[in-house]
């Protein structure tokens, strides 16, 4: 899945996205490089509004799988700054919501 970064300056379909506990960002690295390299995505305030975006991504990754299998659509992320996760995050459909 291609993510833009919340600043806007990187566009990457990294191997791994995660949250760095040490200094609340959200990265995104390539298996077997050093996370010295790692890209980051975004920065929020908390570890909940980080894990929330991160649930979004997940979220649409598993969309994206569905829809690709049926139409080949690609999808771009892009990051919402810290003011709008919670916005974001209760427009996003809910587990129970989406068709498997």
């Amino acid at each position: 899945m291609w993510i833009r970064s919340q600043d806007k300056e990187a566009l990457t379909n990294g191997d791994i996205i995660y949250y760095c506990y040490k200094s609340g960002m959200i990265k995104c690295g390539k298996v077997g490089i050093s996370d010295d390299y790692d890209i980051v995505l975004a920065v929020y305030s908390t570890k909940e509004k980080a894990l929330k975006v991160l649930d979004m991504i997940e979220r649409l990754i598993k969309d994206q799988i569905r829809l690709h299998y049926e139409w080949q659509i690609e999808v771009v992320f892009q990051m919402p700054q810290d003011d709008e996760v919670e916005e974001w995050y209760s427009q996003m459909p809910q587990d129970d919501e989406v068709e498997e």
